[in-house]
């Protein structure tokens, strides 16, 4: 099942699919997987025809946007391959090779991982190449400009997260790197082991509230063939980040590979019941007000020696958010 109809079936099972794909563009453009939807939608018997050109549409703009990225990420790649600056590529561009056609990976940004000794001449590079400077800044990432409103960002890692407190520096994290053909060009990007703990610190971070897209990256990363024997050795932070995001993302993708996946990682069938009957799927990723109150209860559940103390505060707090809805309508 593609994911459109996966979420179609969570969400309004009874509501045509053509009026469920419109009517969640927004869903759609919030969680990133606009692209990925639209593919499918375009494509469906189920969608009259004239949904189908919008998603038609929407594919052509995601063309014309990766052609912009391509050729931004490029010019990034010569910048500082000439002023010898050691990087790493994180995030979307470095899952392209898991993606039958890359376009379909939504990304805004391009994200890279340097030294903190580095950042400076990463900085002043930029300033040259683009006559732009530092746009933002964060404790271990910084943003720049490149060129106009149109072309990504330039994301400047340090360290990678997260949670940032359980970061891993970026000095050791380029000694677990291999070497990847991305558009032609030949750059670092994190190892298998490591991208997937990457991927699932994300998607325990961001999934419930805005990124369903980490976890369709987890979902084809589980189902890429890769050895995954490395889950069982995993303690601590990476073992918990590991487990809650690959449950979660099998309980929304019901996918074989998760499931054999989430057996590296076990959790008791009674985190699982939890998980499904008191926070389903569908109360997460159809309610903003539910997401942003339960996010932190979830990650939790994986968290803490007594479950059945956070189930009570999460019906709780899902009883009070349907009574607040009820008088406000």
């Amino acid at each position: 099942m593609g994911l459109l109809k996966q979420l179609h079936s969570i969400l309004a099972p009874e509501t045509p699919l053509g009026t469920f794909y419109t009517s969640s563009v927004p869903l759609f453009r919030t969680h990133r997987i606009l692209p990925l939807v639209s593919e499918e939608a375009a494509s469906s018997d189920e969608i009259p025809p004239e949904t189908k050109q919008a998603a038609r549409d929407v594919l052509y703009r995601s063309k014309s946007e990766h052609i912009i990225y391509i050729n931004t990420l490029n010019r990034v790649i010569e910048v500082l391959d000439r002023e010898r600056i050691e990087f790493i590529l994180l995030k979307g561009a470095s899952l392209w090779k898991y993606y039958t056609k890359p376009y379909l990976r939504q990304q805004d940004d391009i994200d890279i991982l340097v030294s903190r000794e580095n950042l400076p001449k990463v900085l002043q590079a930029v300033t040259k190449e683009w006559g732009t400077g530092r746009t933002g800044h964060g404790e271990f990432h910084t943003s720049c400009r490149l060129g106009n409103e149109n072309a990504p960002d330039l994301e400047v890692h340090t360290q990678t997260g997260p949670p940032y407190k359980n970061s891993i520096p970026a000095n050791i994290i380029f000694s677990n790197t291999e070497t990847a053909d991305i558009t032609g060009m030949e750059v670092q990007v994190l190892r298998f082991p490591l991208l997937f703990r990457h991927v699932c610190f994300h998607a325990a971070n961001h999934c419930i509230l805005t990124r369903i897209l980490w976890l369709y990256d987890l979902k084809l990363l589980a189902e890429s063939g890769e050895d995954l024997s490395f889950l069982g050795q995993l303690r601590g932070i990476s073992r918990r980040s590991c487990t809650a995001s690959l449950h979660y993302a099998h309980l929304i993708f019901t996918s074989p590979s998760l499931a054999e996946v989430c057996q590296l990682v076990p959790v008791s069938r009674l985190f699982t019941f939890l998980i499904s009957k008191i926070v389903p799927p569908s109360r997460l990723l159809d309610n903003p007000v539910l997401t942003s109150s339960l996010r932190n209860a979830l990650y939790n559940l994986f968290l803490i020696q007594n479950p059945m103390a956070v189930a009570r505060a999460v019906h709780a707090k899902v009883f009070r958010c349907q009574r607040t809805e009820v008088r406000s309508q």
